[in-house]
């Protein structure tokens, strides 16, 4: 097993502005008692909440333990998670945590996202300097790297783009916007162009063109044949409208206006608010309700 030095792993977890370590091993005989170590050393001189395990602790780990806040505050060192036959390849959990691993091989068949944070490193043992390479997939096509940078003993942790969404790129994929078209919307009037393409105009049609831009994908709009904003049937838990097309993997996003609830942030993931509405109820105060 190959160990990372201590001060590298304090000051990526201090990049990513993260609080606890784990360090994965799943063999044994020297490797173990080089983790204790580095667990011990790290514990006491980073401030950082370090955990030792092997695969089938961490596996037991990950299964009991509530999906909370500080779950994304994880950095995972696990040099085995990319090995062919892993366990904990495809977990439920993977895309929550930060993951470090020497391996690169087989990263195509694990269940990387756009928003991953999955470093793979190299090592110039004459120059001791570490390459770190960022992985991520977009729309569970082939695996896309990206430099994120370097550390060495003198010069520390260098990254030349701090900002994530800076360093990815999409790759021009195209994704499937899902649209509530009801003859249109206060904020987003809708028009139609040479062969009845659809346009959607206002502020958050807006910022899906400045995002276009940015990340470097197309949208293509699918209106909701149900003309639903999503709500689940109790029945059968299934979803309608907006929601149903997402959860059930049929859009990838929608620019439609879409209130968040927290049965609907269950079942897909929303941005940060962008618009609160201020509009409200007005009764007579003779009125009893």
């Amino acid at each position: 097993m190959l160990l990372l030095p201590i001060s590298l792993i304090a000051e990526l977890a201090g990049f990513y502005s993260l609080r606890n370590v784990v360090l994965c091993h799943g063999g044994v005989g020297e490797s173990d008692l080089a983790v204790e170590e580095a667990a011990e050393l790290m514990s006491g001189s980073s401030g950082l909440a370090v955990s030792n395990v092997d695969n089938g602790d961490l596996l037991r780990w990950l299964d009991d333990k509530s999906v909370a806040a500080d779950l994304e505050a994880t950095l995972l060192l696990c040099p085995d998670i990319a090995s062919e036959g892993s366990s904990l390849e495809g977990h439920p959990l993977m895309d929550h945590f930060y993951w470090i691993t020497p391996y690169d091989n087989a990263l195509a068949n694990l269940s990387l996202r756009f928003d991953s944070n999955f470093v793979t490193y190299r090592t110039d043992i004459d120059g001791g300097k570490y390459e770190l390479t960022e992985r991520y997939k977009v729309k569970r096509g082939p695996v896309h790297s990206i430099k994120l940078g370097s550390w060495s003993e003198d010069e520390g942790l260098d990254v030349p783009v701090p900002d994530k969404w800076l360093r990815r790129n999409m790759a021009g994929a195209a994704l499937v916007d899902a649209v509530n078209m009801q003859g249109g919307h206060g904020w987003w009037p809708i028009s139609y162009g040479p062969g009845d393409e659809t346009r959607m105009h206002g502020c958050i049609p807006s910022i899906v063109s400045e995002l276009r831009a940015a990340l470097n994908f197309t949208t293509k709009y699918k209106n909701v044949e149900d003309r639903q904003y999503g709500s689940k049937n109790a029945s059968t838990g299934t979803w309608s409208g907006l929601v149903g097309e997402l959860e059930a993997g049929r859009a990838d996003m929608t620019s439609s206006g879409l209130t968040v609830t927290l049965e609907r942030a269950v079942a897909i993931d929303f941005t940060d608010r962008i618009i609160e509405d201020g509009r409200t109820v007005i009764i007579s105060r003779e009125t009893k309700v």
